[in-house]
């Protein structure tokens, strides 16, 4: 039986260094590899990972992004190899 990742993909966090919800990253199960790329909102490419533990701080060149909306493309493969490419957008709050 071929089943996709579970796959959970928030929609806002807050980078402020209380230990709550300071990063956006991609949860879920039968996860194999991972490929997330988040822009703002005129293009700019502000982070990229293809390592499925690591997430956005919301960190851009060593300083904190504006708070704001953000657009995520996210390729996730599952154990199978079954690939889905996910894409949405994200609010920054502070």
């Amino acid at each position: 039986v071929e089943q996709p990742a579970l796959v959970y993909i928030p929609n806002s966090f807050t980078p402020n260094a209380d230990g709550v919800n300071d990063e956006f990253k991609i949860e879920g199960e039968g996860i194999e590899k991972i490929e997330m790329r988040i822009y703002d909102r005129w293009g700019n490419l502000v982070f990229y990972t293809n390592d499925k533990t690591k997430g956005w701080n919301g960190k851009f060149k060593g300083d904190f992004v504006p708070f704001d909306s953000y657009v995520y493309v996210v390729v996730v493969n599952n154990v199978i190899g079954h690939e889905t490419t996910y894409r949405g957008s994200l609010n920054i709050l502070r």
